[in-house]
């Protein structure tokens, strides 16, 4: 698959995905820092909460928030993720957030909004990027195994 093609796979399964009432990527940082719920709710009131395709790819270079987000949060952000690493050949930061957030032994508990089309475009981009990351991670063969599974048995 080439990239363009697993860019296309990624939108077309997360298009229609938006944050809704879900933890924001900067109410996060806020939860991480122990901030107020007028800290949140303030924070909130900055972030995208539809069209995860045009968050700022500067957006998604903190490591921090997306351990806090919740099953909605992380459905939304993660395309946009994912999206990004492949933009910047791998070379991101956001590359290793994916690949953090995405090995079944961190963040299990926030995958319940995830589909069976999205877990399929995220084992793909696992596929990918462990053939093209130059870095050569090792995290790619227990998380490709884990959403491969999850994209079968949720369909």
């Amino acid at each position: 698959m080439t990239k363009d093609e697993l860019l296309a796979m990624i939108r077309a399964a997360f298009e229609d995905v938006t944050l809704g009432s879900g933890v924001s990527l900067r109410e996060a940082d806020v939860i991480d820092s122990y901030g107020s719920l007028e800290e949140r709710k303030a924070a909130r009131a900055l972030d995208r909460k539809d069209a995860w395709w045009e968050l700022p790819s500067d957006d998604l270079q903190n490591p921090w928030p997306i351990s806090f987000l919740d099953d909605a949060g992380f459905a939304f952000y993660l395309p946009a993720y994912l999206t990004d690493a492949l933009r910047s050949d791998l070379q991101r930061d956001s590359t290793n957030i994916a690949l953090f957030a995405l090995n079944p032994s961190n963040l299990v508990e926030n995958f319940g909004a995830i589909t069976p089309p999205q877990a399929a475009a995220i084992a793909a981009f696992l596929e990918y990027a462990e053939e093209h990351d130059p870095n050569e991670n090792i995290f790619y063969s227990d998380a490709w195994s884990y959403w491969a599974e999850r994209s079968r048995s949720l369909s």
